[in-house]
């Protein structure tokens, strides 16, 4: 199991397309699950947190952990699963 940081945005920048790539060159994420940016570095994550903080974007930070488990038994409500990879809120 491999911890990661989640910044959530709020769903406004997903029609913010300038925005978005400006993010997306500043603070490139591991993956990108609607709009939902997963980081494995703390200082990008933090770095994508104060772009979007400062932009009004911000909607929440997570810890994930990432697992080959599987849904149901592994985790419940607060999981999901993206680009093959099983991630819930720890």
């Amino acid at each position: 199991m491999q911890y990661v940081i989640g910044i959530e945005a709020k769903p406004l920048l997903l029609e913010l397309d300038d925005f978005r790539i400006f993010l997306l060159t500043i603070a490139p994420p591991q993956l990108v699950h609607g709009n939902l940016y997963i980081y494995e570095e703390v200082k990008d994550a933090e770095e994508a947190a104060e772009l979007l903080s400062d932009a009004d974007l911000m909607e929440e930070k997570h810890q994930l952990a990432r697992t080959d488990g599987t849904r149901g038994e592994e985790f419940y409500d607060y999981g999901f699963h993206a680009a093959g990879v099983f991630f819930f809120v720890s």
